[in-house]
């Protein structure tokens, strides 16, 4: 069952600008502003039962390439749609989003000089234990593993034609518009800057002498 929300319009905001809202519930959404509400006046959104807030089109609304994510997904629903008959199935937030992850995390694990640096480093990590006091040169790895990872996200998004900034309000956006997938993929770009994660990807890169990630 959906529910309305009153929004109060915040300063310097225009008709069509995202307006970042937090209920009661601590859950968080961006919606664009109506026409004809100007600042501190109130406006209401309805938040569906999936936890989406109406208001932005997953397809028209999308930053940068995800448009481009957006449209390819439809035009493909649309041909099979009419190949096979009925009406398109309408896309969702959260697909477009774990497609732009799946680009994401694609140019990480097609990065050679990742590769090369966990399989030079993966023998320090060989006395790794979850809890024990840490070492100095992990941590240092640490913080070069995520430069690199950064490194390859930005490299990604720029193909993308978006910034994180972007990526991140679609995804509280849409947060909860079939969103198993992303979320699933979200975990995995997220636990790659996680430090006893990173330890024990070593660890285990190191027992099992395998490639890169």
């Amino acid at each position: 069952m959906s529910r309305l929300l009153e929004v109060v319009c915040p300063q310097g905001v225009l008709a069509g600008d995202l307006v970042s809202i937090t209920t009661a519930e601590g859950e968080s959404f961006s919606v664009a502003l109506p026409e004809n509400v100007g600042e501190g006046q109130t406006f209401q959104v309805e938040i569906a039962a999936d936890g989406v807030a109406s208001g932005l089109d997953p397809v028209g609304d999308a930053p940068g390439g995800l448009g481009a994510i957006a449209a390819e997904i439809a035009g493909a629903r649309a041909i099979a749609a009419a190949f096979f008959g009925g009406e398109p199935e309408e896309v969702k937030g959260g697909e477009v989003l774990a497609e732009a992850l799946r680009v994401v995390l694609k140019e990480i694990s097609n990065m050679d000089e990742l590769d090369e640096f966990i399989d030079g480093n993966a023998a320090g990590f060989a006395d790794f234990e979850a809890g024990d006091e840490q070492r100095l040169e992990w941590t240092s790895a640490f913080h070069r593993y995520v430069e690199l990872i950064e490194r390859a996200t930005v490299t990604a998004l720029e193909d993308l034609e978006c910034s994180a900034e972007e990526v991140l309000e679609y995804a509280r956006a849409f947060r909860g518009s079939d969103g198993a997938e992303h979320e699933r993929l979200m975990s995995r770009l997220l636990n790659m800057s996680d430090y006893q994660a990173f330890c024990k990807m070593m660890r285990e890169q190191h027992d099992c002498g395998g490639m890169g990630v």
